[in-house]
């Protein structure tokens, strides 16, 4: 049964991390006959990822993001852990995935006691810094000490940009890890879209993902946007933002600055086709959104997109256009006021290339071991 079964344990819901449904979708289509399971949370009022075939399993043990007691909140993680390790156990899979330290828990303690011969896959969305482990979530804490223990045992083990991958390795003296790779989180190819054209009036501007007050620079785009007196509108899209966000951004006049329900992911082709530019506003307040080049700057360009982030995301800069479009911009936010806005999306005299951002050759490398 083991060698017909891969396991995925992704402990934050689907719906909200592109990478990972990008990956069970790609399996989906290899044509492979070895089922995958893949153990993850739900989400309060929020739509469901399905898989393409009956090859991948998904099971989803308990809610997460709710809002809990301290005994709940033990008993909600006990119940996901527990039950995601007695799923190991039951199916012993012979290669287990788990993405971030959150979901590491029942992967080690299946390999460690149960299954020493099954290959272990790890993939970080985020980098966490020595400092955010000691002030973060206790569990995280103490699961990262165990991961530590494990790395030299392991089959892949990956982040999403090299920036990452050197201040991961640098925070681990004296550990080995024998199989490092990176992977980039990337769209599906058929995103891919010809939008030629020049700029058109008022410019439409999108932003789509978590939106919070302290980490972003919500208040100095809108304020921006605002003192353009009708020449920019920007939308915003979100399966996920804060109360605080949430109350600023509705007091705001609504003819010029909206804020919609975030969209099924596989839906944002359709809606970003409305658009002329895609924003990212990380403040860089911590280390992991300064190394940072995040799914949206490829989810923008890929749709045809200009794209305008801050010029403190050093991971973002490598991908900064020259002479072609869609454009993608750093741009001071903190001196918006100096930038000549038809100058930036003015594309006379430059010349068009279609984004290679696709997800399908991204993962090849990682579905192939996963199969093997």
């Amino acid at each position: 049964m083991s060698r017909k079964r891969v396991a995925v344990i992704h402990y934050m819901p689907l719906e909200i991390y592109p990478p990972a449904m990008n990956l069970i979708r790609c399996w989906d289509t290899r044509n492979t006959t070895k089922r995958m399971d893949v153990y993850t949370t739900s989400r309060e009022h929020s739509m469901r990822f399905s898989p393409f075939s009956e090859i991948t399993h998904i099971k989803r043990l308990g809610v997460s993001g709710k809002k809990r007691g301290f005994l709940a909140g033990l008993l909600h993680y006990c119940y996901y852990y527990i039950g995601t390790l007695y799923g190991l156990i039951k199916t012993r899979p012979a290669n287990v995935l788990y993405f971030d330290t959150i979901s590491s828990f029942p992967a080690i303690v299946y390999k460690n006691v149960f299954k020493r011969n099954c290959r272990l896959f790890i993939h970080y969305n985020e980098y966490m810094s020595p400092e955010e482990y000691r002030h973060g979530m206790l569990l995280v804490k103490l699961f990262h000490q165990w991961e530590k223990k494990v790395y030299s045992k392991t089959s892949w083990l990956s982040h999403t940009y090299q920036e990452r991958m050197d201040l991961f390795m640098a925070d681990l003296p004296g550990i080995t890890v024998p199989c490092k790779y990176i992977l980039p989180n990337y769209p599906p190819a058929n995103w891919a879209a010809d939008k030629t054209g020049t700029a058109e009036w008022p410019l439409r501007i999108v932003y789509t993902g978590a939106v919070s007050m302290d980490t972003m620079y919500i208040q100095l785009f809108a304020e921006w946007v605002l003192k353009q007196e009708g020449a920019i509108t920007w939308d915003i899209y979100s399966l996920n933002i804060t109360t605080a966000a949430n109350d600023y951004i509705k007091q705001l006049p609504g003819h010029i600055i909206r804020l919609h329900k975030g969209v099924d992911y596989y839906r944002l082709p359709e809606i970003l086709k409305n658009y002329q530019v895609g924003v990212i506003l990380y403040n860089g307040h911590i280390p992991n959104y300064v190394f940072n080049a995040p799914n949206k700057l490829f989810e923008y360009a890929a749709c045809g997109l200009d794209v305008w982030f801050p010029d403190h995301m050093q991971s973002s800069m490598q991908y900064t256009t020259g002479q072609t479009y869609p454009k993608i911009k750093s741009l001071n936010f903190q001196r918006l006021g100096e930038v000549n806005v038809h100058e930036l999306v003015n594309r006379d005299g430059f010349k068009f290339q279609p984004a290679a951002f696709a997800c399908e050759t991204a993962l090849a490398p990682l579905l192939q071991k996963l199969a093997g």
